[in-house]
């Protein structure tokens, strides 16, 4: 079974150099469907990534491993209702550890079944 997930991924840098080499590499000329830039300054990058299977944790490890000066956060949630967050990197000088932290929620059928249940239950 193919699962969608939502990734959507936050870049802090001081280093304005970084911040374009980041947004070059990963991010310039991607299929315009699977990654859509939200917002983007001389410090920041906040994008939408859709992925297939498995949440793209493995990305903001690299871009860790290859910049300096970078802070990263991604949170996904998938259809199935595993969702998770990862953070770390430099912030303010201070370096952070790179974790990941996941957990279950409602699916989307589990939730539009609450929600229909919930609306019968207000309309008798």
């Amino acid at each position: 079974m193919v699962l969608d997930i939502s990734n959507e991924i936050t870049i802090l840098c001081d280093n304005h150099e970084q911040i374009a080499n980041i947004y070059n590499k990963y991010f310039n000329g991607k299929d315009i469907n699977c990654c859509k830039i939200r917002s983007m300054n001389e410090n920041m990058i906040i994008a939408w990534i859709y992925s297939v299977n498995s949440p793209l944790v493995d990305l903001p490890q690299e871009i860790l491993q290859n910049y300096t000066d970078v802070w990263i956060k991604l949170e996904w949630s998938c259809e199935s209702g595993k969702n998770g967050i990862c953070v770390g990197g430099y912030k303010s000088n201070v370096y952070y550890p790179y974790k990941v932290f996941d957990w279950v929620e409602l699916c989307i059928e589990e939730r539009h079944s609450y929600l229909t249940e919930s609306n019968k239950r207000l309309r008798t």
